[in-house]
C-alpha cells in the first residue's frame, strides 16, 4: 500500500405575504402602490474583481452574492457572530499536469494557507494511481483541503479558518490562481452561529454563476 506523502509542521514543505388568488389585478396593484410609498435609497457600486497574479479570480466576486438560509429574524447575515467561515470551491478548467503532482500540490496548500493568515499545523497529501492527489492542511483555525481529477482538469476544495485574523476568500483566490483554474464555483457557509437556546447553525452565501477566469 502507497504511503501518503505527508508535510512538516509549521515552516515545513511548502417569506412572501398571502396572494390573493380571487383578485390578482386588485393584489398587484395594491403592491405597487405600497412599493411606491417606500423610500429609495441608492445602490451600492459594485466592487471590481480582485486580481490575483495577474488573473481576474472570481472567487471574490461570491462574497458580493444574495445571502439565502437566514435565522429568523436574525437581520443581516455579516451582523451574526460566526465561529468560522467555511468555503466549499469547485476549480475547472484547471492545469491537469499541476493537478497531478503532489510536492506541487503540498506547496501550493501551505503557500494558501499563509495567504489566509492561518496558523499551519501539519499536512498530509496521497497520491493515487493513476493518478489523482487528495490532501489536507491542518491549521490552528480549522483546515483546508484538496481532491483533484486531472482526466477531468477539476478540483474540489474546502477552506474553513476561524477567527476575525483569517481570510479564507484568500487562500481560495490563490488556489485558483496557482491551479490556472478557468472558472471558479464557491459557496460560503458561517458555521458555528450560536441561537437563543444554546444551538449552533449556520448560514448560506451562495454563488450560483459560474463565471470565467481571464489571464
Amino acid at each position: 500500500m502507497e504511503k501518503p506523502f505527508t508535510g512538516g509542521g509549521v515552516g515545513g514543505m511548502i417569506g412572501a405575504g398571502p396572494f390573493d388568488r380571487g383578485g390578482h389585478g386588485r393584489g398587484r396593484r395594491a403592491l405597487r402602490a405600497i412599493a411606491a410609498s417606500r423610500p429609495r435609497t441608492a445602490k451600492a457600486p459594485a466592487r471590481a474583481l480582485r486580481k490575483v497574479g495577474g488573473t481576474d479570480c472570481t472567487a471574490a466576486a461570491s462574497r458580493r452574492s444574495p445571502e439565502v438560509g437566514f435565522l429568523k429574524g436574525q437581520g443581516d447575515l455579516y451582523k451574526l457572530k460566526a465561529l468560522g467561515r467555511h468555503i466549499v470551491c469547485e476549480l475547472s478548467g484547471c492545469q491537469p499536469s499541476l493537478l497531478a503532482d503532489i510536492h506541487g500540490i503540498a506547496a501550493m496548500m501551505i503557500a494558501a494557507a499563509k495567504a489566509a493568515g492561518a496558523t499551519i499545523m501539519e499536512s498530509a497529501f496521497h497520491r493515487f494511481e493513476p493518478q489523482g492527489v487528495s490532501g489536507t492542511v491542518i491549521l490552528a483555525e480549522s483546515h483546508l483541503s484538496i481532491h483533484t481529477w486531472p482526466e477531468k482538469a477539476y478540483a474540489a476544495m474546502d477552506f474553513y479558518t476561524c477567527g476575525d485574523h483569517t481570510d479564507p476568500w484568500a487562500a481560495c483566490d490563490f488556489a485558483a490562481a496557482t491551479l490556472r483554474a478557468k472558472s471558479v464555483l464557491a459557496t460560503e457557509l458561517r458555521r458555528g452561529i450560536e441561537k437563543s437556546d444554546g444551538e449552533f447553525t449556520h448560514v448560506l452565501n451562495s454563488n450560483q454563476d459560474a463565471r470565467v477566469l481571464t489571464a
